[in-house]
Parts: C-alpha cells; sequence; structure tokens
C-alpha cells in the first residue's frame, strides 16, 4: 500500500466524522456501528436442509482427521490469543510478530480481532446454537477448548471471524502475501470444524461476517492510523517503498487460497446435490421468480435492487459520483472473476443432470461455462461490501441483497451451493485489495461526500431564485475547518499541515 493510497484513507474519516470513535477494550468502534450479522445472514441451517447434510459431512471428515498432523494443528490452533494469531501471521508474512518486535503490526492484529469478534456477539447469543461435540456427546478436542464452549454460542465462529478480519487487513498492507495470508485465516477456521467446536455453517456466516465488518472499518479513524501505522512498519522491515498498483496480476489467486471445486467422489458433493433440489422446489414460487430476474448481471440492475433496498435512487443522475464507484467496482471485479472463472471447470448443475434450468433460455449459450466460482454471486457480494461502506446506516439491507442474490443461482440451477459460497468468499478477499487502488480510493471518497452532503434520499427540484442560487449551493457542506482526526477547531490553523475545510482538503504552508 503506498502512502497515497493510506492519506485518502484518512481523508475520508475526517470529512465524514466530526469527534473520535469512541474505544472499548480494544474495539474500534461501538457495536452499533457495525453490520448486523443476524440481519443479513439466514439463520442456522434445520435439520432437514442441505446445508445441515454438509454440516454433518464436515464433522464426520474433521473427526476422521484428529489424529493426523492436520489434526494436532488443529487442536494446536483453537487457541484464540493474541500470540497464536500473531504466530500464525507472521509466518504467512514471513516475520517474526511480537508487541516488542512489531508494535504497531501487532496493535492492528489484535485490534482487527477484537473487533470481528465483538460484531457477532449479539447473533451468537440469540441463536445460542448448539456446538457438534454438544450434539454428538463427543470429547472436546480443541488443546485450548473447554466447557466454557458450551455456554457460547456456536453459530458464527469466533475464532474464525477474529483472524480473517485481521486477515484482510494484512493482506491490504502486503499484497504480494495475500495469498498465503488469506489461505492461513482460511485454514484456522477450517480447524474449529476438525476439533468438533464448530459446524461448517458456523465458518461460513463468520467469513461472510469479516469482510462485511472489514469493510466497515474503512470509515474508523482509529482504524485508518493503526493501518497507516503498520504499513509503515511493514514496510520499514521489508527495507523498500511500496509502489504496488492493483491490476490483473495482484488480486487474489483462487487456486492458492482455495483450490479445486468439489469433485464428484467426495462426501461434500452429496450436500451440493441437495442443493441443487432443493433450489428446483423454490422454482414455482415468488422467491422462484426473484431468481429467474436476478439472472440479470447488469450493473444497472444491481444499482434498481440496491436502490429497492436503500430508498436512495442510485443512478448516473442522482448520484453521479456514487454511480462512477460501482461502475469502477464492478469494472475491477470483473477482471478478478475472470481470472478466478478460467482457474477450474466443473459442469453446471443443470448439464451434470441433463435437466432444463430456471432460465432455459439461457441454457445451451452457458451450458460450456464454468460453475465455479459462480460469478455472479461473485459480483453481487463484492458490490454490496463496497456499497455498504458508502452507505452504512443501510448496511444490513444492502449486504442481505447481495446474498440472496447469489443464492437465487442455486434456484435457477446454475451453481451448487459450493460455488456460490467460494465466490462469496473469494469476493471478500477481492475487495480487500481494491483499496490499494489510489483511483478507487479517489472515488470511495467523492461518492462518500457526495451521499454525506445530502443525497441520502432522492433529492426534491424546486424552483430557486436567481438571487438565492449560489448561497443555497453549498447549504449541506459541512462548514469549519477540521484536522484529520475529524476533530473541528475553533479557529483557522496557523500550523503548516493538511486540513478538511468545508468539505476539501487544503494544504496550509
Amino acid at each position: 500500500m503506498n502512502t497515497k493510497v493510506l492519506l485518502f484513507l484518512l481523508w475520508i474519516t475526517a470529512i465524514i466524522q466530526a469527534v473520535a470513535q469512541p474505544e472499548k477494550n480494544g474495539i474500534y468502534c461501538s457495536i452499533e456501528e457495525l453490520p448486523e450479522a443476524k440481519e443479513y445472514l439466514p439463520a442456522p441451517p434445520d435439520v432437514h436442509s442441505y446445508q445441515y447434510a454438509e454440516d454433518i459431512i464436515q464433522w464426520t471428515i474433521g473427526k476422521a482427521t484428529r489424529k493426523t498432523e492436520r489434526g494436532k494443528r488443529a487442536s494446536d490452533e483453537s487457541d484464540l490469543s493474541s500470540q497464536c494469531l500473531y504466530r500464525i501471521m507472521g509466518e504467512a508474512l514471513g516475520l517474526e510478530l511480537t508487541p516488542s518486535i512489531t508494535p504497531a503490526i501487532c496493535n492492528l492484529i489484535s485490534r482487527c480481532a477484537s473487533t470481528g469478534n465483538a460484531s457477532i456477539g449479539y447473533i451468537k447469543n440469540y441463536y445460542i446454537r448448539s456446538r457438534p461435540f454438544m450434539v454428538f456427546n463427543d470429547q472436546i478436542w480443541g488443546k485450548y477448548d473447554g466447557d466454557y464452549l458450551r455456554k457460547n454460542g456456536s453459530y458464527p465462529s469466533g475464532h474464525q471471524i477474529s483472524i480473517l478480519t485481521a486477515a484482510f487487513a494484512l493482506a491490504e498492507i502486503a499484497p504480494e502475501k495475500q495469498d498465503t495470508i488469506l489461505r492461513r485465516a482460511f485454514e484456522y477456521g477450517d480447524s474449529r470444524v476438525i476439533v468438533g467446536a464448530h459446524w461448517q455453517s458456523d465458518i461460513d456466516a463468520a467469513r461472510l461476517a469479516a469482510s462485511a465488518t472489514f469493510v466497515q472499518l474503512h470509515n474508523m479513524v482509529r482504524f485508518i492510523d493503526d493501518l497507516k501505522a503498520a504499513c509503515f512498519e511493514y514496510q520499514k522491515i521489508k527495507g523498500r517503498k511500496d509502489v504496488h498498483v492493483i491490476g490483473q496480476n495482484t488480486y487474489p489467486e483462487i487456486k492458492k487460497i482455495f483450490g479445486a471445486p468439489i469433485d464428484n467422489d467426495n462426501p461434500r458433493y452429496y450436500a451440493d446435490v441437495m442443493s441443487y433440489i432443493a433450489g428446483k422446489e423454490e422454482r414455482g414460487t415468488e422467491r422462484g421468480k426473484q431468481a429467474v430476474a436476478d439472472g440479470d448481471p447488469s450493473l444497472e440492475y444491481h444499482l434498481k435492487m440496491f436502490s429497492d433496498c436503500t430508498n436512495i435512487e442510485i443512478n448516473e443522475t442522482n448520484t453521479p459520483e456514487l454511480y462512477k464507484l460501482m461502475k469502477k467496482t464492478n469494472s475491477m471485479l470483473k477482471a478478478a472473476k475472470k481470472q478466478a472463472k478460467t482457474a477450474y471447470f466443473r459442469k453446471r448443475p443443470y448439464v451434470q443432470f441433463g435437466e432444463v434450468s430456471g432460465t432455459p433460455e439461457y441454457d445451451e449459450a452457458d451450458k460450456d461455462e464454468s460453475s465455479y466460482p459462480s460469478g455472479h454471486s461473485f459480483m453481487a457480494w463484492g458490490e454490496a461490501l463496497v456499497l455498504s461502506q458508502i452507505i452504512p446506516e443501510h448496511t444490513n439491507q444492502i449486504l442481505e441483497r447481495g446474498y440472496e442474490y447469489g443464492r437465487s443461482r442455486i434456484i435457477v440451477g446454475y451453481h451448487y451451493a459450493s460455488d456460490v459460497n467460494i465466490a462469496r468468499f473469494f469476493a471478500s478477499a477481492t475487495v480487500a485489495q481494491l483499496y490499494n487502488d489510489s483511483e478507487f480510493i479517489d472515488q470511495i471518497i467523492k461518492a462518500k461526500k457526495e451521499h454525506i452532503n445530502g443525497n441520502r434520499l432522492v433529492p426534491i427540484t424546486t424552483e430557486v431564485d436567481e438571487s438565492e442560487a449560489d448561497t443555497s449551493k453549498n447549504k449541506n457542506v459541512i462548514e469549519g475547518w477540521f484536522n484529520l482526526a475529524g476533530q473541528k477547531l475553533p479557529n483557522e490553523p496557523t500550523e503548516r499541515g493538511i486540513y478538511i475545510h468545508d468539505g476539501e482538503k487544503v494544504l496550509v504552508k
């Protein structure tokens, strides 16, 4: 990450916050400022669902793994201490991470992990889902696990969201190590299934919640400060200046993070088949009709569906800066999607079973495209993440719509559930890299400023007398002088530096 990008990130926090964020036990913000997972994620799967079938399959595979070297590692990784996270992320970075050697990086990891874990407290307490070892009356296998887990809800996984929230931040400051960083963070989540402390669906939910939390952290002053400090520390250790600019070859690689799709000999394939059957049963319903409409992959359709759930008309006329941001996001995500779709080939479900899909008019043209990962799901979740940063008051609705757009692809028979899940995870990893593009960050700022300055709702056009035009033009601008911590100054600054004046960045010499 270069200095220009960090300055942009710091600026955006200054123009949207007039006071510093609260700090509670190392958390970057109040829980109310973070997405509410209960609102945008489904409830834990019931025992008749394909998701629960996969939960059982994964528990069985995990239990059979426990006495192997991978099982021993999973037991050791039941440790959620900061020291364990430093060790795992340090191995991924190729560095020794300790508070004395790398204080800034360790601080970033700890606070990201704490914020991520805190963000799912409500949903865990709401569902109080029983853990696998409780359901099957199994022993507690994790070396650092204990009976305290019996009173702590299983859905979503606190271990997974903690390390993955931190991993997204590290991937942003060390893009050349992103694949290794993210793979190790995802493996840490897999370890929780192996030891029987979590179901697979707990891990999947935590992975999406981590991405939702990570994006919102970019609206927090303290996070940006810590990100900047960690980046400078990392660059100093490496002994170089980072001139990284995102491009086709710097997106995450699906092969290195997730590997190949499930094949027909994998026990998990049965859960995928069940997802196809369950999707077919919904085709004749109203939800099935929505799934057909969701086959439209165009940016215009996506903006319309997000407009419907936010009551904000998002288009080139009404929100020009936000439109430019979403257009750029769409373009960048498409480049990453193209790279991922060519990595493997998997037959689409309707092709595999020799049947007609829920959108038969496209079947012939799309039969030779890979089912893995789901391109529609990838685009919608990635766009939802970016949009949620600009319109945080509607984060839950935006993320829920992006999630359901992906589920539509299961209903019409174009994708298995695993294709959709991996697509969402891969979109989350990709969005973390978008923040390394200075043009993307610049457009984030413009879109955020546009929203803050009054485009929360569709504006009502009224006739204004010419004498009033000039005075009313900037009536929504945040007036006054602010420093880069977002604090308003009593007078015009006299010291040299960068400030915010009436919503604009100003260099005082």
